[in-house]
C-alpha cells in the first residue's frame, strides 16, 4: 500500500488533521463522532485499496488527532466550509464520499455545495478490531460472532 501523508491543513475552524495520497478518483473519508482519527476508523478499507486511488480522511475538530478548540458557536454549515476548503487546498477536481455516521449528515451538505465534483456518496460501518471487541454486547455484530465461532 501506497504510504498516506500526514498534514494539518489550516481552515476557519484552526487546523485540521488529514491523512492523504494522490490519485483518481479520490476516495473521501468522514467519520462519526468519536475520538478516533478517521484513517484509523477506515484502515481496513484503506488498506485494500489500489495504490492508483486517491485517499484523503479529514479528523472533525476535536477529534483524531485534530486539535482540541472551542467549537461552542461553531455549527454543519462551518465544518462543511472547512472541508470544502480542505478540497480546495488538495486541489480535488472530483472525488467519492465514502462516510459514516453523522459524517453521512455533512456529506450531504457538502453534495449540496459541490455537486459536480461530488461522483457520489458510500455509507458504510467501518468495524475495526477494537469496535468489535469492545464488549458492549455479546451480540452486537451477530455475523461477525458467527465467523468467529466457526
Amino acid at each position: 500500500m501506497a504510504a498516506l501523508n500526514k498534514e494539518m491543513v489550516n481552515t476557519l475552524l484552526g487546523p485540521i488533521y488529514t491523512c492523504h495520497r494522490e490519485g483518481n478518483p479520490c476516495l473521501v473519508f468522514l467519520s462519526g463522532a468519536g475520538f478516533f482519527s478517521t484513517a484509523d476508523n477506515f484502515a481496513n478499507i484503506i488498506d485494500k485499496l489500489p495504490d492508483n486511488i486517491g485517499i484523503l480522511t479529514i479528523d472533525a475538530p476535536n477529534s483524531g488527532y485534530s486539535p482540541v478548540s472551542n467549537q461552542a458557536n461553531v455549527g454543519l454549515r462551518d465544518w462543511v466550509n472547512a472541508i470544502l476548503m480542505i478540497f480546495e487546498h488538495f486541489k480535488f477536481q472530483s472525488y467519492l464520499l465514502c462516510v459514516h455516521s453523522i459524517g453521512g449528515f455533512t456529506a450531504l451538505q457538502i453534495m449540496n455545495q459541490s455537486s459536480k465534483a461530488c461522483l457520489g456518496f458510500m455509507g458504510m460501518e467501518p468495524t475495526t478490531a477494537m469496535i468489535y471487541r469492545a464488549g458492549f454486547s455479546s451480540d452486537l455484530y451477530p455475523q461477525l460472532a458467527l465467523r468467529r465461532q466457526n
